[in-house]
């Protein structure tokens, strides 16, 4: 698939050879270690080392070997602004490091059935917190759920703080009629 054919709120997920990506993938049992939210104009939203930053989806999958397209048939053009609105007003804040852990890795995976108020508490925190355009800390899949959060959807089965990539893939692979697997993207992207 072309980058170009990326609609607003599309979600990338994608996995490069890097170690970290290695270890997300290992952790979480996934075949993604990364998320993102196209936003338009060729430009993703995604949480990364450096923060939460808009870029191009060409930077953001420069280094990607591979990287697939997602997007939730339900949305109105309306609500996929307001999920990319959101998404942009995050931009700015710091990554969430305790999220590779406590969110979508190893340690997630481990705790979660067993404590999942605190991830709960977590999220709800950072909910009160954070009010309209504010930033606050995400890591990657955790920014994604939660902007498709602020227009009441999903794209995941848990709490925004205890989504990984491959929970994305996995409620699209329950959930194919409404929320597609689009298919792989073309390496480099066409656009940005």
């Amino acid at each position: 698939m072309k980058a170009s054919e990326l609609q607003v709120a599309d979600v990338i997920l994608s996995t490069t050879s890097a170690a970290v990506s290695k270890v997300i993938k290992a952790g979480t049992v996934a075949t993604y270690s990364h998320a993102m939210l196209y936003v338009g104009r060729g430009t993703v939203v995604e949480a990364v080392a450096n923060g939460v930053v808009q870029r191009s989806i060409k930077l953001s999958l420069n280094e990607a070997r591979l990287a697939s397209a997602f997007r939730l048939k339900t949305l109105s053009g309306d609500q996929a602004q307001k999920i990319a609105d959101y998404a942009i007003s995050k931009v700015g804040g710091s990554y969430a490091y305790g999220g590779v852990f406590g969110g979508s890795g190893l340690v997630s995976v481990l705790s979660a059935p067993a404590q999942p108020w605190l991830h709960l508490a977590r999220w709800g925190a950072n909910k009160v917190k954070a009010g309209v355009g504010s930033k606050r800390t995400y890591f990657c899949s955790e920014l994604v759920e939660d902007s498709f959060e602020s227009q009441e959807l999903t794209v995941s089965r848990y709490y925004p703080s205890m989504t990984n990539p491959g929970d994305i893939d996995e409620y699209s692979e329950r959930n194919p009629t409404t929320f597609p697997k689009l298919g792989e993207l073309e390496l480099p992207p066409d656009i940005g």
